[in-house]
């Protein structure tokens, strides 16, 4: 699986920090080395962090939009995570969040917004299992 984004989307850590343009040529090249590798590229887009900076969590969807783009374009496997995981916590947001004071926070996340915790690990495995499952993608097709 090619499964990134966190750190590239981080414009307050130029060391790690790429452009989405810049992203996405990285990631068909990480496809391509893959391929040539004689392996089975997957692309997994990442979950969802929780952000109170509107622009930041913008940005990270976009990040993840150019994952699926990438792969599409590369006619390689993508197992969308971040919308599934955006669809389930938008259908019962009660599951997923906990009062905290006055403030609603994630219950999925471990101690910053992007790690999971096993709430978060549970609700992946089972976003990525129904993504197999309603794409069709076969443990061939997976692992080959």
């Amino acid at each position: 699986f090619l499964a990134l984004c966190f750190n590239d989307t981080d414009t307050t850590n130029p060391a790690a920090f790429s452009d989405s343009e810049t992203y996405g040529k990285n990631l068909e090249k990480m496809i391509s080395d893959v391929r040539s590798a004689q392996a089975t590229p997957i692309v997994l887009t990442p979950t969802v962090v929780y952000r109170t900076e509107p622009d930041k969590s913008a940005r990270h969807q976009q990040y993840a939009a150019v994952a699926v783009q990438t792969a599409e374009k590369m006619h390689c496997e993508v197992i969308d995570l971040n919308r599934k995981f955006r669809a389930k916590i938008a259908a019962s947001p009660e599951k997923f969040f906990v009062l905290k004071r006055t403030e609603s926070i994630p219950n999925w996340l471990d101690f910053d917004p992007v790690h999971l915790n096993e709430n978060g690990a549970k609700l992946a495995a089972e976003c990525i299992a129904q993504i197999v499952k309603d794409e069709h993608l076969s443990a061939e097709a997976l692992f080959r």
